[in-house]
């Protein structure tokens, strides 16, 4: 038995890991006595371990393939062994494929199904949900709807190409692009869109009907509501906007665009001559060397971008031109648009800047976070060598590293990681838990009252709710799957068991005080 780390069908040179001294190694830790053991009547909370899927026989595994549905109770991971390869997934039997495709599998968005490009016989499927779809020369990996309801991927046969839609093969051209958002499902999932190149020129293609041809056309992009389509097109040296076939004002260059989030708003970056302009409802805001950065409000009210002049950089809002820095980041809306904020440098310093103006300085200022109801502010900060979290304008402790800040879902706490030395803890509410050699991304409970996170103590990792550690330890967590809460007094993960390779789902009961 043997866990592979390298790609699928690669060869490596050096010795592969023994799986058998893995365990060995890990045995001698008494990881057997405790991880699955009932925890005392004076646990916190309860730990429950249910197997999903154990390693047998010769498989290999490559970990680096390994995928997590959403939700965290499946996984997916490529394997070979003397049959071929396979896809594993705890629901059966594994079924031998010549080869499994390249960034497969995949979940859907909400983690139903499972998607896997597999070569059998020389020809190249797609697997979805176990069932295998026709033979082509080549295929894609898979795309779903946003729903998980339906599927995609661009298949070719011979020197044609087509797009493929829940395994029913759309109209051939000589080339389809594969590229961002070629091909795509609108956010209803009932319009299916993407570029093809035929007769020397570039098309879209929407439900099946191809538009007009171009010398160039970038990716579609759909609109929230699903009802408008807007792309980027080239046609004798002018750039323009096509919305839902019209073709806009014609410019020298055009760069990122973005429709508003209720749909109603199309804004794109447009060069004439040598300035650039956002042009947002027709109309162009002020002319700068450059602009960037186009974002909407949550309410679509108010558009904000950068503009850049010379060696001065300004962030304009509703078209009214702010105060200028050497260096601006990304703006932050608060949830209710009512506030906004953005990090910009001025010679060697940075600030956090507002609608009144910048606030204290600092050697570097990271990206800014609002709580939901927008009643408080927070902001990773770099000073003298360390970070520090403001809260509100208030500085809070030193540490060597802090990483991203998260707001309780009522707005009421704030946590974070923080490293010292070489260790990490998990502040809450401005108090640091114990020490650990790692720390995963800390979750609150639905009610904001709990804090959950894994830690790594003593080589194996451990559960620990409101910085009290549970009974159970294991090699870590699956990557991707992160703590997932079903209640507020209920959470799963999916964890690997360090004394065989073991994939299990932890399912965690918090018992109230």
């Amino acid at each position: 038995m043997q866990v592979k780390t390298d790609s699928p069908g690669k060869k490596k040179s050096g010795k592969k890991t023994s799986f058998v001294k893995l365990c060995i190694v890990l045995l001698v830790s008494g990881w057997l006595g405790t991880a699955l053991a009932s925890p005392s009547d004076t646990s916190p909370f309860t730990e429950k371990a249910t197997s999903l899927w154990r390693l047998q026989g010769d498989w290999q595994i490559f970990l680096p393939s390994l995928k997590v549905a959403r939700g965290a109770d499946k996984f997916a991971v490529v394997a070979k062994n003397s049959s071929g390869f396979a896809v594993i997934d705890g629901q059966g039997d594994p079924i031998p494929y010549d080869s499994i495709g390249k960034g497969t599998p995949v979940f859907s968005p909400d983690g139903r199904r499972t998607a896997y490009t597999a070569k059998k016989d020389g020809k190249w499927h797609m697997v979805v949900d176990g069932a295998m779809g026709p033979g082509y020369d080549a295929v894609t990996s898979p795309r779903f709807s946003r729903d998980g309801a339906r599927f995609l991927y661009i298949a070719q046969a011979n020197d044609r190409q087509h797009v493929v839609v829940d395994n029913k093969a759309g109209k051939e051209w000589a080339g389809i692009v594969s590229k961002f958002t070629s091909p795509c499902f609108s956010p209803d999932a009932k319009h299916v869109a993407y570029v093809v190149y035929e007769d020397k020129k570039f098309k879209m293609v929407k439900d099946g009907q191809a538009g007009p041809g171009y010398d160039a056309v970038n990716p579609p992009v759909f609109s929230q509501d699903s009802s408008r389509l807007a792309y980027t097109a080239q046609d004798q040296g002018k750039f323009f906007i096509v919305d839902n076939g019209a073709p806009g004002s014609r410019f020298d260059k055009l760069g990122m665009f973005s429709f508003s989030p209720d749909s109603k708003k199309l804004c794109y970056a447009a060069q004439t001559g040598k300035k650039w302009a956002m042009v947002s409802q027709g109309e162009k805001g002020p002319a700068f060397d450059r602009v960037a950065m186009p974002i909407f409000s949550p309410d679509s009210a108010t558009l904000a971008y950068l503009g850049i002049t010379g060696k001065e950089w300004t962030m304009v809002v509703n078209n009214k031109v702010g105060p200028s820095f050497d260096e601006i980041a990304v703006l932050q809306f608060s949830p209710d648009a009512s506030r906004y904020l953005y990090s910009a440098r001025k010679g060697k310093a940075w600030h956090l800047v507002s609608p009144e103006g910048p606030g204290a300085a600092y050697e570097r200022v990271g990206l800014a976070s609002f709580n939901p109801d927008a009643s408080q502010t927070a902001a990773v900060v770099l000073d003298n060598g360390k970070a520090s979290v403001v809260a509100n304008g208030n500085k809070g402790q030193a540490y060597d590293a802090v990483r991203p800040v998260i707001f309780s879902p009522d707005g009421k706490r704030m946590l974070y990681m923080a490293k010292k030395g070489h260790q990490w803890t998990v502040v809450v509410d401005g108090k640091e838990g114990p020490l650990y050699d790692g720390v995963t991304l800390p979750v609150f409970s639905p009610d904001s009252a709990h804090v959950a996170y894994l830690a790594k103590k003593d080589r194996l990792w451990l559960l620990s709710v409101d910085h009290q550690e549970g009974r159970a330890r294991f090699a870590g967590a699956l990557k991707g799957a992160g703590i997932v809460f079903d209640d507020a007094k209920k959470f799963h993960t999916l964890v690997l068991s360090p004394g065989h390779l073991e994939f299990y789902r932890m399912d965690v009961t918090i018992h109230d005080s």
